[in-house]
């Protein structure tokens, strides 16, 4: 397993994926027709053959990785201001129609709902009960409001994140929210970097838009030029005001011109909203396809509970 392991670590392949990848790998390689065994199935003492290897397989990588294996799977995360305090927002992977909750007492138990039910509370990391309890209505009605708008930015955003420039937007988006949070020693509160970040996400994916479209773009950051040479070949719905939220100085990389919690947290959203404008237009322009299945994450049956 260790020379498995190895082999999957020269492929660059993720370590959420090597369970997978690891159980493939070993099944085609010795032509050994391994199926895929159910979850928490156990091993019969002895027995390296079949479901039986099958399920080592998947327990060696579980005792190596632990928590490492745990992936995010939804479509980006963002940020949401909570009583003056910034929570990442854990966007959710919708397939369908989901309908949007906000049920205080069922706050961290996502088994206890239909697959079609999505508790949005769920999706504010770090969020405690206690906080919880004392939320007004109107405050746990922005909250839901928000994580259905950003889940909607980021399926729109998604679609050019396999473009050119677009994993390293996608980098971008994440390490913005990762600045502003705060909760990593890496990034302790950098707000000017997240700034810069929300800007060169913007930036990046307006030119995967133009690389597919085959509109010539010069080598610059300015956000202000770009949209406007996007919206100069008839891509519309790109807010003015989002464009001077998310632009800024090279300078605020290394705090020369300041910047604070407010602006980071503007940056971020104001980047999102453009990628998501300039995603959907991508769609609609047939340079790339649509998701395949369409995200319908509702308000309509909101309960606050």
């Amino acid at each position: 397993m260790e020379g498995v392991n190895a082999e999957l670590q020269r492929q660059d392949i993720p370590i959420h994926h090597r369970p997978i990848k690891g159980w493939f790998l070993i099944s085609s390689r010795y032509g050994l027709g391994l199926r895929m065994p159910p979850s928490g199935a156990k091993p019969v003492d002895d027995s390296y053959e079949g479901d039986d290897l099958a399920i080592r397989i998947f327990d060696w990588f579980d005792t190596r990785c632990g928590d490492r294996l745990k992936a995010d799977w939804g479509p980006g995360n963002s940020v949401i201001v909570i009583r003056g305090d910034a929570y990442r927002l854990v966007l959710p992977r919708v397939s369908g129609t989901v309908h949007a909750i906000c049920d205080r007492s069922k706050h961290g138990q996502p088994n206890s709902l239909p697959n079609n039910v999505l508790n949005v509370l769920d999706c504010v990391d770090g969020l405690q009960r206690g906080l919880c309890a004392v939320l007004s209505p109107h405050e746990l009605f922005q909250i839901t409001s928000e994580v259905v708008k950003a889940t909607h930015q980021f399926v729109a955003i998604e679609v050019l994140f396999k473009a050119r420039f677009g994993p390293e937007a996608r980098g971008d988006l994440f390490t913005s929210v990762e600045c502003i949070v705060g909760q990593s020693p890496s990034y302790l509160r950098e707000y000017g970097l997240s700034r810069w970040h929300s800007l060169h996400a913007t930036e990046k994916i307006i030119k995967a838009y133009c690389k597919l479209k085959r509109i010539s773009f010069t080598n610059t950051h300015d956000i202000v030029k770009l949209s406007d040479l996007v919206t100069g070949h008839g891509l519309t719905g790109i807010v003015k005001k989002h464009v001077r939220d998310a632009n800024c100085d090279a300078k605020v990389r290394y705090g020369d011109v300041p910047s604070s919690f407010d602006q980071a947290c503007n940056a971020h959203w104001a980047a999102r909203s453009i990628c998501a404008v300039v995603g959907k237009a991508a769609v609609a322009d047939g340079l790339v396809p649509s998701p395949r299945v369409p995200c319908d994450l509702r308000l309509q049956s909101l309960r606050i509970v």
